[in-house]
């Protein structure tokens, strides 16, 4: 599956980037293809809307539940997964948190307070 993989990726690349965000490949491509997703710009779109928007570029379904399609799997740091079945394999796609405001501040504050420069 792995060459498959790396075909469908230019085109999953473009879409998140009209969606505001940087994509990118992790894991082997062995059993699925592990895309992260990364806000880039202030005006980055809803998580869930560069969900079905790569959704739909692959010709995906999500999974079914009880309740009807699964939502997101929450992950460590915020970060939020999908699981896009295709025809042959899957998208395992986690996408980042939007940080805005305050949260970003705060954030960008506590790094800065973090750091030490080596020298």
């Amino acid at each position: 599956m792995t060459p498959a993989y790396a075909a469908m990726y230019p085109y999953f690349a473009r879409t998140a980037r009209e969606y505001g965000y940087a994509l990118a490949i992790h894991g082997t491509m062995g059993r699925d293809l592990d895309l992260i997703a990364v806000p880039w710009v202030e005006s980055a779109r809803p998580a869930g809307e560069l969900v079905e928007a790569i959704r739909e570029s692959a010709r995906g379904w999500l999974a079914e539940g009880s309740d009807g399609p699964l939502q997101e799997t929450q992950k460590p740091h915020g970060r939020r997964a999908w699981l896009i079945h295709l025809d042959v394999g899957c998208i395992d796609l986690s996408v980042m948190p939007l940080m805005s405001g305050d949260k970003l501040n705060e954030t960008n504050r506590r790094i800065s307070e973090s750091f030490v420069p080596h020298g």
